[in-house]
């Protein structure tokens, strides 16, 4: 894929924020289940999580949820309204506290993103989002739970010290704007494509086409897709994947799950 980088953006120390979310590495890796075929897993740990869903019968959940994670995570996970949010208690508090409208409205805009991808039937989570989004926010927050439970948590462990590394790269590269720069240069930007994080605002997509004012980086593990960028009212917010030895990412559109 064709890709840029950022222009030469001289930035203070202060102007330049990073986050990380363990709710929205959670929904990440959901979303690279769904790119992920059973027979050919992305590595070890995504075969094993396709095994431990399948044992626990959780895998007819997962499928049912699957349309909406295939082709966008819904915008209410990004680490930019999830940041702060550590383990299970947060996790939970913040579906909980979710209004019904809120969660229908990021689910079918996450959904609707799979329906420009191809011509297909309304799968059961379309039709029940319309019927009774209560229900469904409900059944996913038990969702959420099980997954937790039996499989995300142990896998949070063995990440998120990576990611405290990378918030010390961001800390140390931060306090010189040459360093920052050469940082935010080695982070290829994706030209002409639309982020798969499902946005609920107008966004320019252009690192140069408005002065900015703050730049918050949001460093994942989990994340599969090209770096996603855009600036919103003089504030810039870039999403990617850290560096990792032996990347082995999937390709869109192979879930693992039939669809319909």
């Amino acid at each position: 894929m064709e890709s840029t980088s950022f222009p030469a953006v001289r930035l203070a120390p202060d102007q330049v924020r990073y986050r990380v979310s363990c709710l929205f590495e959670l929904a990440a890796s959901l979303h690279l289940l769904c790119r992920t075929p059973a027979a050919q897993p992305a590595d070890e740990w995504m075969g094993h999580m396709q095994s431990v869903l399948s044992q626990l019968s959780l895998m007819p959940e997962f499928c049912y949820f699957a349309p909406a994670f295939s082709q966008n995570i819904p915008w209410i996970f990004h680490p930019n309204h999830t940041v702060g949010i550590t383990g299970p208690e947060e996790m939970f508090t913040y579906i909980t506290n979710l209004s019904v409208r809120r969660f229908r409205e990021a689910f079918s805009l996450a959904l609707r993103g799979k329906q420009l991808a191809q011509v297909h039937l309304p799968s059961a989570l379309e039709v029940d989002l319309q019927r009774d989004a209560e229900f469904v926010k409900g059944r996913f927050s038990l969702f959420l739970s099980a997954y937790w439970e039996s499989a995300f948590a142990a896998a949070w462990q063995e990440v998120a010290p990576a990611l405290e590394k990378e918030g010390l790269r961001i800390e140390e590269a931060r306090m010189a704007p040459e360093k920052m720069l050469s940082f935010l240069r080695a982070i290829p930007l994706p030209l002409g494509e639309g982020s798969p994080i499902g946005s609920d605002s107008h966004a320019d997509s252009s690192p140069a086409s408005v002065d900015m004012r703050l730049l918050v980086l949001y460093p994942s593990w989990f994340y599969p897709d090209d770096a996603a960028w855009h600036i919103q009212d003089g504030v810039g917010h870039l999403l990617y994947r850290i560096p990792q030895k032996h990347d082995k990412r999937p390709h869109p559109g192979s879930g693992c799950c039939p669809d319909g």
